[in-house]
C-alpha cells in the first residue's frame, strides 16, 4: 500500500488571503503550540518571505483568530476552535480565578456563574492557583455543570516560588513547593550562591520563553541545603506565613 503524500506548498508564494488561510489551517492543527514567522515558513515550506507572514500574522492577531504570546510569537486563540465532538451549544466566554487541585485539573470561580467551571488538565494551559484568566466554556451532552478551558492568563496571582534548587552543567532548575509542582528553569548566572538541592525563592522573569517549555526566573534568596529540619521549618513557615512577594533581606532574616 502507498503512502499518500503530504501535499507541499513548496515553490508556492501565497498571496495575502491564501497566507492567512494556511496559517489558520496550521495554528488550528498545532492548536497547543507556538509560533514564530522563521519556525511557519520552514513548517509550510513556503516562498513568502519573513515580513509577509509576519503582517499576516499581526492581521490574525488583531481579528482574534491568533494571540500574540510576545513580540513574534503566536498562537491559535482557543476561543476559534470547532466545538468538540459531543458538545452541546451554549459556548461562551468568561473570567475568573484559578482554583488547582492535585490532579492538576482546576476550577474557575465565576462571579457569574453558579457552579464553578470544571477545567480538565490538558485545558489549563499553563494557569497557575489564584490566577485570573479567561476561559471559554462548554456543556457536554447530558451533563449539567459546564466544563472549559482556559484561552489567556490575564493577571499572574504570584511571581515568585519556593522550590529546590537542581543544578545541570549549563543550567539549572527549580521544581516548586506547590500542589501541583512546576519547573522554572534558571541560567547559572542567576543561581547566586546556590548549590545542589538547596531551597531557594525563584522569581519568574519570563512566563513563555520561545526556546523553552519552561518559565524562566532567577534565584532571588537561598535558604539552604533541603533536608535538615531548620531549613524545613523555616520554608514551611515561608509557604504558610509570608508573601513570597517581599525583599530577599526579608527572606534572609528567616535564616537567623
Amino acid at each position: 500500500m502507498t503512502k499518500k503524500k503530504k501535499k507541499k506548498l513548496k515553490g508556492n508564494k501565497l498571496s495575502t488571503r491564501q497566507l492567512q488561510s494556511e496559517l489558520l489551517k496550521f495554528f488550528r492543527y498545532h492548536s497547543k503550540k507556538q509560533f514564530n514567522p522563521r519556525q511557519i515558513i520552514k513548517k509550510l515550506k513556503i516562498d513568502n518571505n519573513k515580513d509577509s507572514v509576519q503582517y499576516a500574522l499581526d492581521q490574525l492577531a488583531e481579528s482574534g483568530a491568533l494571540i500574540r504570546v510576545d513580540d513574534y510569537l503566536y498562537r491559535i486563540n482557543a476561543a476559534q476552535l470547532p466545538a468538540q465532538s459531543g458538545d452541546q451549544g451554549d459556548r461562551k466566554t468568561y473570567q475568573g480565578k484559578v482554583d488547582m487541585t492535585r490532579s492538576g485539573d482546576a476550577y474557575i470561580l465565576v462571579d457569574d456563574l453558579e457552579h464553578d467551571v470544571h477545567v480538565s488538565a490538558k485545558y489549563v494551559n499553563g494557569a497557575l492557583h489564584g490566577d485570573l484568566v479567561d476561559l471559554r466554556t462548554w456543556r457536554p451532552r447530558g451533563r449539567h455543570k459546564l466544563e472549559g478551558e482556559v484561552i489567556r492568563v490575564v493577571e499572574r496571582a504570584r511571581s515568585s516560588f519556593l522550590g529546590t534548587l537542581q543544578r545541570f552543567a549549563r543550567h539549572a532548575v527549580v521544581v516548586t513547593d506547590s500542589a501541583v509542582p512546576i519547573e522554572i528553569r534558571v541560567a547559572n548566572k542567576d543561581i547566586r550562591d546556590a548549590q545542589h538541592d538547596d531551597k531557594v525563592v525563584v522569581t519568574i522573569t519570563e512566563w513563555e520563553h520561545p526556546r523553552y517549555k519552561q518559565p524562566v526566573g532567577e534565584i532571588t534568596a537561598v535558604l539552604g541545603a533541603a533536608g535538615s529540619h531548620d531549613i524545613e521549618m523555616k520554608s514551611i513557615l515561608i509557604k504558610n506565613g509570608f508573601d513570597l512577594e517581599f525583599p530577599a533581606a526579608v527572606i534572609e532574616e528567616t535564616k537567623h
